[in-house]
């Protein structure tokens, strides 16, 4: 079955909140009752704060390389891993932030954005 009126189908929103909620659990629970949606805001305010991903820092690099691990990126030495994340933070539009001692130091790294560095795969000999 098709909308006769695409236009009024893709502009159409609910009036009331019993119209967020699928038919079958209004019919389960016997709701009928019709409670308008007040302060309807059509307009999503745009966000202006930059993504932070703050990163604290050791001499082995276990904190970068947990964070490598949590995004699927490859992991290799200490370098190169602050490199790949530097990349992954430009790329992804995040601002990296190392967090030196416990004093909560910050040490901000900024990437220029949208450049991607590739990486080498490790091969794995199996035996």
């Amino acid at each position: 079955m098709k909308c006769p009126d695409r236009d009024s189908w893709i502009t159409r929103s609910p009036e009331y909140l019993e119209q967020l909620i699928s038919p079958s659990i209004r019919q389960h629970h016997n709701i009928k009752t019709q409670t308008p949606i007040i302060n309807v805001n059509p307009k999503i305010p745009l966000c202006s704060h930059i993504s932070v991903m703050e990163i604290p820092i050791d001499t082995t690099g276990a904190f970068i390389r947990a964070t490598l691990a949590s995004h699927n990126l490859p992991i290799s030495g200490i370098k190169e891993n602050k490199r790949v994340l530097e990349a992954f933070g430009a790329h992804s539009g995040k601002k990296v932030v190392y967090i030196q001692n416990k004093n909560h130091d910050v040490v901000e790294k900024t990437v220029k954005a949208r450049k991607v560095i590739k990486t080498k795969k490790a091969s794995v000999e199996k035996d």
